[in-house]
């Protein structure tokens, strides 16, 4: 595994599986996935498996805004440092530089 494969990794999972944007207002549903409140509001089932669910059923994701900004934080350093490669607007991940 290369040194930006976790990286990339950890973007992948911040983001929404319906925009593919990091979620905003994230929010769990019962089944366990999360997405965007938002993107939420656009279908009664789930993006990932298909459940249906209500807007009862979602909960917000309280620790995900704290994950988010140090996340932001951690990204902004690295490009500071310049060990970060965008790939652009493809909807791809950054990657992290190994160092040497």
């Amino acid at each position: 595994m290369s040194a930006g494969e976790p990286f990339a990794e950890l973007c992948t999972t911040l983001r929404c599986g319906a925009c593919g944007n990091y979620r905003r207002d994230s929010r769990v549903l019962p089944c366990s996935h999360r997405f965007c409140r938002q993107c939420l509001e656009r279908s009664r089932d789930c993006f990932t498996c298909g459940r249906a669910h209500f807007e009862r059923d979602q909960v917000q994701d309280p620790q995900y805004a704290n994950i988010l900004e140090r996340f932001s934080v951690i990204v902004d350093q690295a490009r500071v440092l310049g060990r970060l490669r965008e790939h652009g607007a493809q909807g791809r991940a950054p990657t992290a530089e190994a160092q040497a």
